[in-house]
Parts: C-alpha cells; structure tokens; sequence
C-alpha cells in the first residue's frame, strides 16, 4: 500500500467548550457527528476532548483527501481498545479509493490534535 494523503489538526477545547454552549450546539452535534459517535460522547465524564478529537480526526482526513470539509458523518471515528478506527460512508466511500487511514489522536487540557495518514 502507498501513502496518498497525510493530514493533520489541532483545535483548542475552549473554542469547542464555547461552541457547545451555545444555542446551536445540539444542531451541530446532529450534522457533525454520527449517532454512534455522539453514544460514545455521552458516555464520557468530559466529552469535550473526545469532541475535539473526533471533529480533528474529520478536519485531518478531509484534509489528507486534499477536500474542503464535506458531510461530517461521511467519516464516522470508532473508538476500539487498539486505537481508532475510521469508517467512511455515503459519497466518501463510494468516490474514494482508500485502502486504509491510520490515525493518531491526543489531546491536552488545551489542545485536541489528530493526525491521518491514507493508504491506497
């Protein structure tokens, strides 16, 4: 397999913190992330880095396609006990020939940062 895309993102939780205040935020947690993806966000003590990660995780992968942000659910992040898993659905899926993503995601008490690489 080649490396056909890398792509990286790093986002402050403030910024997230402050979004999901706000009056819109059940509205763009819906558009943005899967139902499994928004399950496993409230099963979390602080969703909040686990938001961050995840919307990242989407930002680096779109970015690695060498795409502007498309539909957030297109690309749905799993969390597994050996790392994340990334599936992609819909339009995604169906246009793009990518064997493989690896991807690595950490955050901070400030920072969430994702990094993907695409295997063809």
């Amino acid at each position: 397999m080649d490396v056909v895309g890398i792509g990286i993102d790093i986002l402050e939780l403030k910024k997230v913190r402050k979004l999901l205040k706000g009056s819109t935020s059940e509205s763009f947690l819906k558009k943005t992330f899967t139902a499994k993806e928004r399950k496993y966000f409230e099963k979390q003590k602080d969703p909040i880095p686990h938001i961050a990660t995840t919307f990242a995780a989407k930002e680096a992968i779109f970015k690695a396609l060498g795409v502007g942000w498309q539909e957030g659910k297109e690309i749905e992040i799993v969390r597994k006990s050996n790392g994340p898993k990334v599936v992609l659905k819909g339009k995604l899926k169906k246009t793009t020939h990518i064997r493989k993503i690896l991807l690595s995601l950490s955050y901070t008490s400030k920072l969430a940062v994702a990094v993907a690489v695409l295997l063809a």
